[in-house]
């Protein structure tokens, strides 16, 4: 299924930190981040293995990826056992923006408590709530930061006067209250500020150090 450009299959579980996890016919879980995770990322330039034969607790991190913008975490869904990582991701960390749910997979685990556990993951209808969720909080930012870039362009406020000068002349004039509006490329500056605030708004506590995927796509 898809949610506004991001990608959602159907044959995986989800956890709101932005991870898939498919469970294998083997009894494995493979992990990897989603289509919305790797947008907001960006880049994804690097890759810090973890520790294969690691046991590790629901949510625990696992490994970390590196984009761009910052260094992420990526947690275990499931506790378990780490047996593998995606040795491909040594020599191109591109394919996990290239194809996040196929070849840019991350980890496989041997889940240890995988009938409890499971029903804390969220399917695919669910995670696609989520999602939608977040692109309407995303738009509402948008066009609120859209509006704040006209005010604080043209300096306009209700019933205010405005000085302009034209040539060596100063004249003093008040908007009417008409509609006003943007020009498109305040509109762009708007939208490339929308993209800095979310990054900064995600790690403002934790700028320094690296944050679960969550922290990061949170607007």
């Amino acid at each position: 299924m898809k949610v506004d450009t991001y990608d959602i299959p159907e044959n995986y579980y989800y956890i709101k930190e932005h991870e898939w996890i498919l469970i294998e016919n083997a009894g494995t879980a493979r992990i990897g981040i989603t289509d919305y995770a790797q947008k907001a990322l960006r880049e994804i330039t690097y890759f810090y293995v973890g520790k294969r034969g690691a046991k590790v607790k629901r949510m625990e991190t696992i490994c970390k990826i590196e984009s761009v913008k910052c260094v992420a975490e990526i947690l275990s869904p499931l506790s378990g056992v780490v047996l593998r990582f995606n040795n491909a991701l040594f020599d191109d960390t591109s394919i996990i923006n290239s194809d996040p749910y196929g070849k840019g997979w991350i980890t496989i685990i041997r889940p240890t408590n995988l009938d409890k556990e499971l029903e804390k993951l969220l399917k695919p209808e669910l995670y696609a709530e989520y999602i939608k969720e977040l692109t309407k909080i995303d738009e509402t930012l948008l066009i609120y930061r859209w509006k704040k870039g006209i005010k604080e362009k043209t300096g306009e406020k209700k019933g205010s006067k405005l000085r302009h000068q034209a040539g060596s002349t100063n004249q003093t004039f008040s908007h009417g209250s008409g509609p006003t509006l943007a020009p498109l490329g305040l509109f762009r500056e708007q939208a490339q500020g929308l993209g800095d605030r979310r990054v900064r708004a995600g790690y403002k506590r934790h700028y320094t150090s690296s944050l679960s995927l969550s922290d990061f796509c949170r607007t």
